[in-house]
């Protein structure tokens, strides 16, 4: 009897050490999950960051497109204008 008792303290004695290794983990995890969850926060914000900078330049883009087809126009008749003064 005192063997099979001595026996069941060790068995219960690793199922609690098993059970605080257990909860050591789940903590660690819950831990590295809450860091993921910033870090994808994180890279969320600058997505949306980026892609408002993106619009920008777009617009700033087009505005450089239609500066330039204006100054394209003026050229050609100051070039009709320079080739007649030659003449």
């Amino acid at each position: 009897m005192k063997d099979k008792i001595n026996q069941r303290k060790d068995k219960i004695t690793e199922q609690e050490r098993q059970i605080s290794n257990i909860a050591r983990e789940k903590e660690i995890m819950k831990k590295e999950i809450h860091d993921r969850e910033i870090t994808l926060e994180d890279k969320d914000d600058k997505i949306s960051d980026l892609k408002k900078k993106n619009l920008e330049l777009e617009k700033f883009k087009f505005v450089l497109d239609y500066k330039i087809k204006e100054l394209k126009r003026e050229i050609v008749p100051r070039e009709h204008e320079i080739a007649r003064m030659k003449n």
